[in-house]
């Protein structure tokens, strides 16, 4: 058995070096490609699933887990690799032991040069037939930020196509996020990003200063206009995130979402994002969670330069925010850095105020306070 296995991870290995050379060339416009996707059940109840992906800069890879309604890191039990082939493909493997239980894996792929992610749900599971498939990848496209241009009242327009062509997967949906860099005074996170979102499953909001319209959509291609409105573009720039989700139920991959950043340049500032500049993204919500349940914490910074990021706790019988030292998933983009600290296995001794700090040297900033509840018997009773 172990030769017959090591014989099948040597083919698929070889088909990736070999599959890889037509696909690398086929977009090259296109920075990250998935290739093709190898499941198999080994003899000791281990879950094995290889993904070949090929890049034109560094990425970071991530396996994450589904064990519910929370996303968690792998086990420590699970064993990942990568191969790089001399054509540029790579090989990102993971073995996953059979006392690991899962509803879904997630393979993720950043790319910070180009503020770019690949986000895919694998539905696998323990004893599942040998499956190779091979991925044909949508595309997305928007315009590179030095050609998007913004007027002195602060408006920019831009055009966003999701194409389908040549694969199954069917357009799902097109989210388009503005975050404008602005000012909390009196606080000493005086900085900060104030987010707007547009879904096109939904209507415009005239107050918005976002507004994403339907151009035309067929069988394979979405086109949107996306329409920019604040006072604030021209003097401080912005962050735009463009993310296109699409899904094919005959795969594996039953869902793919793409994501690109854009980083429209303020005013007076030769770099996309002004030197010196520190802010959170402005998110406000709580974590109600169940006891022994896994929370998590999610934040995002951008600067130039990016800092660290630290999570810091109020308990709730009072007193300051200390320092909390919990797993951390970080993605880094050129500007922009998100963390998702992961709170296991909560206790009442986990209830309290949650924020995420980073400093400069000279200018501290912080996200609002989170607060986060441990559910009792009564109160899961009165939310259903």
């Amino acid at each position: 058995m172990t030769l017959i296995y090591s014989l099948i991870c040597v083919g698929i290995i070889s088909m990736c070096f070999s599959i890889g050379i037509g696909q690398i060339n086929k977009e090259p416009d296109f920075p990250v490609r998935l290739h093709h996707l190898f499941v198999t059940s080994l003899k000791n109840g281990s879950l094995h699933i290889n993904i070949c992906y090929s890049s034109k800069f560094p990425v970071q890879t991530s396996w994450i887990i589904d064990e519910g309604f929370v996303p968690t890191f792998l086990s420590p039990k699970a064993l990942v690799s990568e191969t790089k082939h001399s054509n540029g493909s790579i090989s990102a493997s993971m073995e996953l032991p059979p006392e690991v239980p899962l509803t879904l894996l997630r393979f993720h792929v950043a790319c910070k040069k180009q503020s770019l992610l690949v986000y895919t749900v694998l539905y696998v599971s323990h004893g599942m037939a040998d499956t190779f498939e091979e991925i044909k990848q949508f595309s997305l496209y928007m315009p590179p930020a030095n050609e998007v241009g913004i007027t002195p009242g602060g408006e920019a327009r831009f055009h966003a196509v999701v194409d389908t062509s040549g694969t199954k997967y069917k357009f799902g949906l097109l989210q388009t996020e503005l975050s404008v860099y602005s000012k909390r005074l009196g606080e000493v996170a005086n900085s900060f990003f104030t987010n707007y979102a547009a879904f096109s499953f939904l209507p415009t909001n005239t107050s918005s200063p976002i507004a994403q319209r339907q151009i035309v959509q067929t069988s394979t291609e979405y086109h949107a206009d996306i329409i920019l409105t604040s006072k604030e573009l021209y003097k401080n720039g912005a962050v735009v995130s463009i993310l296109a989700g699409c899904a094919n139920p005959t795969s594996l991959i039953q869902r793919m979402d793409v994501k690109k950043l854009m980083y429209l340049r303020p005013m007076g500032s030769r770099e996309p994002v002004a030197p010196g500049t520190l802010g959170f993204i402005d998110e406000e919500y709580n974590i109600p969670v169940q006891p022994s349940e896994h929370a998590l914490v999610r934040c995002k910074l951008v600067g130039n330069p990016v800092k660290n990021i630290t999570l810091h706790m109020k308990p709730a019988r009072g007193g300051d925010y200390v320092p909390v030292d919990a797993p951390v998933k970080l993605t880094a983009m050129e500007y922009e850095t998100t963390a998702v600290f992961h709170l296991l296995n909560t206790s009442s001794k986990d209830a309290g105020g949650y924020i995420c700090k980073a400093t400069d040297g000279v200018t501290e900033v912080r996200t609002r306070n989170h607060e986060l509840s441990i559910l009792t018997a009564d109160k899961v009773k009165t939310a259903a």
